[in-house]
């Protein structure tokens, strides 16, 4: 039901697009009643020339937050996986041509291919070829656009031109006050940032902080993967208080911490070891 109302997002995102490019905004005012409408939303860089998809969402990154949600939930606990649905949901993640969704979902996903290929449990059938091939169609057809978005925003970003980067890792940080570092500023005290690790200590202190990093610590014991994950959408997104965040923590514990220590106890069992 997940993938569905996934692609149903997208296939919404992909209308909107089309009505951009056409000037039919009508559409996009539609769908866009209770949210943003502001084209700084939707326009890359005040580029009318590059729209960004972010379907039902107020801006593309919280849209390239929901559906990485949604893949890796695919790939770490869907067995039967359905190329189709990952083609889809990686488009997806493509077109809202969110930098920081877009490097979440390469490092994640080469996280999974490396550790499952060392386990053994890849092979390259022609199952893969599948999802392989389409996908490198779409990046050559959408080429000029991802080096605009992608390659050259990195470029800046190294160069210290893009202080997005910046912002996220380091600014965030500034709301953390010396004198209530143990109890914090108090539950929606901290102004909008992307990064849900600076709102914990902002907000709640070093009470709240270290049962965070002490529950990273425990997702990264259980599923390496699943923590790099966790690690890289906290740090891209903040906001606890939003339903996204919830939605995305009850998703890691479903699809990738369970199978994961379901996975330990099957595998303690047949070696004959009692696992506590």
């Amino acid at each position: 039901m997940n993938n569905y109302l996934a692609v149903l997002t997208i296939l919404i995102g992909i209308i909107i697009i089309v009505a951009i490019y056409t000037d039919n905004h009508h559409i996009s005012r539609f769908f866009w009643t209770y949210t943003r409408q502001d084209y700084r939303s939707y326009y890359y860089a005040g580029n009318d020339s590059i729209v960004r998809m972010r379907s039902i969402f107020s801006e593309p990154a919280h849209l390239g937050h929901y559906l990485n949600t949604i893949f890796f939930a695919n790939l770490f606990f869907n067995k039967s996986k359905k190329g189709y649905i990952l083609i889809i949901l990686m488009l997806g993640i493509l077109l809202t041509f969110s930098y920081s969704m877009i490097f979440i979902f390469l490092i994640t996903g080469f996280s999974y291919l490396l550790v499952n290929t060392i386990k053994g449990n890849i092979k390259w059938t022609k199952k893969v070829w599948y999802l392989v091939i389409p996908m490198t169609l779409i990046l050559a057809m959408l080429w000029d656009i991802i080096y605009v978005t992608i390659i050259e925003r990195t470029i800046n970003i190294l160069s210290g031109m893009d202080g997005s980067a910046y912002n996220r890792i380091i600014e965030s940080w500034i709301y953390v006050e010396n004198e209530r570092l143990i109890f914090g500023n108090g539950i929606g005290h901290t102004p909008p940032i992307t990064n849900i690790y600076a709102y914990v200590i902002s907000d709640f202190g070093l009470i709240g902080f270290i049962p965070y990093l002490g529950l990273t610590g425990y997702i990264i014991l259980n599923s390496l993967t699943t923590g790099i994950l966790f690690i890289t959408m906290n740090m891209a997104k903040g906001g606890y208080l939003n339903p996204s965040f919830w939605l995305f923590l009850l998703f890691v514990f479903l699809y990738g911490i369970i199978p994961s220590i379901k996975e330990k106890v099957n595998s303690n069992e047949l070696e004959g070891k009692i696992y506590v």
